[in-house]
């Protein structure tokens, strides 16, 4: 449920400041060359959103990992997290690999959506 005819998100980032980052979508699981199951992605996908850092005093309260490093994605484009039958799409940004890192639930009042992901490694095209 909207609390407003129109999307705040959508109004504010054409004030406030977007990054690119690209987006690979899940797709499924093969087995590679070594006969293990692996997860397969999308071509990348140009976005745009507000990627914002996760401070690290809110690391506690968020109980997250504080050997790793997080991100909030606010775009007006939904990214989907884990579900039951899928595994994360990833994201590209600032030259690493991100992972979903929790199946965020979107918080729909005025279109201010978000997902947090982690950082996994340098991403290598």
């Amino acid at each position: 449920m909207k609390n407003f005819p129109i999307n705040l998100l959508a109004t504010a980032q054409t004030v406030i400041g977007k990054q690119d980052y690209q987006l690979r979508k899940y797709l499924s699981r093969a087995r590679n060359a070594a006969g293990y199951w692996v997860s397969t992605f999308s071509e990348p996908i140009d976005m745009l959103g507000s990627v914002q850092p996760i401070r690290a005093t809110q690391y506690q309260a968020m109980g997250l990992d504080f050997k790793k490093a997080y991100i909030k994605i606010y775009d007006i484009n939904l990214i989907e997290a884990m579900t039951r039958n899928t595994n994360p799409d990833q994201v590209i940004y600032d030259g690493y690999l991100w992972s979903v890192a929790e199946d965020t639930p979107w918080f729909l009042s005025g279109g201010w959506n978000y997902v947090m992901c982690v950082r996994l490694e340098k991403y290598v095209p």
